[in-house]
């Protein structure tokens, strides 16, 4: 997801384009970043669908995960984006981005690459 607006209500207020980016070669498969963010996930929290069906999102998480602003953002357009043309998730992919995002709001001790080993 492109850096838009600070919020969902600032962004449709400004006009931000909620188009979907062109697709990435890195788009079709978890970067090396991401496999290490993953492993110091706690189970209960780590995505197992989502990193398989979805794993440019997967990257973009770990991208942005330290950035507590940037992931409330990315949480907030994934679950309320506005394009006409979306489905929306399986009920197993929602479960384990509510996971994520609960983990993110309180859970963290710290960023995950002073816990990885």
């Amino acid at each position: 997801m492109s850096e838009g607006p600070g919020s969902f209500v600032a962004a449709e207020a400004t006009g931000f384009g909620w188009e979907r980016r062109a697709p990435r070669m890195e788009d079709e498969h978890l970067l090396a970043h991401t496999q290490n963010w993953l492993r110091a996930m706690p189970r209960g929290v780590r995505p197992v669908r989502l990193q398989v069906e979805f794993p440019r999102i997967v990257n973009e998480l770990s991208r942005i995960w330290s950035r507590t602003g940037a992931l409330a953002r990315y949480f907030e357009a994934l679950e309320f984006s506005p394009r006409t043309e979306r489905t929306g998730f399986p009920p197993v992919i929602k479960e384990e981005l509510l996971a994520m995002h609960l983990f993110s709001l309180g859970n963290r001790t710290g960023p995950y690459d002073r816990r990885a080993a």
